[in-house]
C-alpha cells in the first residue's frame, strides 16, 4: 500500500493508465493508494501485476461513497490430489453506498481473467463480491492489515472484524456443493474447485473446468 495526494473526482470510476504509471515510477506493483479524498485501487494488480498490464485501469472510490471499511479472517479445508489442506484468508472489505457501474465490474473480472492467465492462484487479490462490496485480499500486502487498518480509520468508519468458517465439503449436498463450487471458482480458487467438481460432476477435470466457466459466465449475464 502506498499513500499518494491526488485530486479526487466526484463518482466511483475507472482513471486512466497515466496514473498507474505515475505511480509505477516510484513503486513497482502498487496495490491501494489512499488519498484525503478517497481511494485507489491498482486493477493490475489484480491481473498479475506485470508489466505488461500498464493499459490496466486504476479503480477510484471516494470517500463520500465508502460506507465503512471491515477485516474479513476466512478459513476453509479444502480436499486436493495431496490431502486436505486448511486455507486461512485475509480480507479488507471496502462497503460502498452505492453499486459500481457495469463498466467497473466488467474492468475487474478481466483483470482477474488476466490473473488466471499468468499463472497465478486465488484468492484473487481484487474483487467484487457484490457490485457494492469490494474485496481486497491482504494476504502478502506489505503494510500489514493492522497498519491498513490503522490508517484508513483516520478517514472511515471501521466495523468490527468478521471471521467466516466455511463448511466442510463431506456435509453438503448436492445443491449445497453446486453453491459452493460456483463461490471457490469466483473468489478465484480455481484448480481446488475443478479437484471438486470433477468427483461432483463425475466428469474429467478439463470438461469440469468448461463446466464451472460456464456457469460462472451465466451468473454474470443474470446478475446472480
Amino acid at each position: 500500500m502506498v499513500a499518494a495526494l491526488i485530486p479526487g473526482v466526484l463518482a466511483v470510476i475507472l482513471v486512466t493508465s497515466a496514473l498507474r504509471r505515475w505511480l509505477d515510477k516510484s513503486h513497482t506493483g502498487w496495490f491501494l493508494a489512499l488519498d484525503t479524498d478517497g481511494i485507489y485501487v491498482n486493477l493490475a494488480y489484480s491481473a498479475g501485476y506485470s508489466s505488461g498490464q500498464n493499459d490496466m485501469p486504476v479503480l477510484f472510490l471516494p470517500q463520500a461513497e465508502i460506507a465503512c471499511i471491515r477485516s474479513v479472517n476466512e478459513t476453509m479445508r479444502l480436499a486436493h490430489r495431496w490431502g486436505a489442506t486448511r486455507y486461512h484468508f485475509g480480507y479488507l472489505d471496502v462497503v460502498l453506498k452505492h453499486p459500481v457501474q457495469e463498466s467497473v465490474l466488467d474492468a475487474s473480472l478481466h483483470a482477474n481473467d488476466c490473473y488466471v492467465a499468468a499463472g497465478k492462484a486465488g484468492p484473487f487479490p481484487i474483487r467484487f463480491v457484490t457490485p457494492a462490496l469490494l474485496r481486497l485480499n491482504w494476504n502478502a500486502i506489505n503494510p500489514d492489515e493492522k497498519v491498513a487498518i490503522e490508517h484508513l480509520a483516520q478517514n472511515y468508519r471501521i466495523e468490527e472484524k468478521r471471521r467466516v468458517q466455511f463448511p466442510d465439503w463431506g456435509a453438503l449436498n448436492g445443491l449445497q456443493r453446486d453453491i459452493y463450487l460456483d463461490l471457490l471458482w469466483t473468489m478465484g480458487m480455481r484448480e481446488e474447485a475443478a479437484f471438486l467438481a470433477r468427483m461432483h460432476l463425475q466428469t474429467p477435470i478439463k470438461k469440469a473446468k468448461e463446466e464451472l466457466t460456464a456457469r460462472a459466465a451465466q451468473g454474470r449475464s443474470t446478475g446472480d
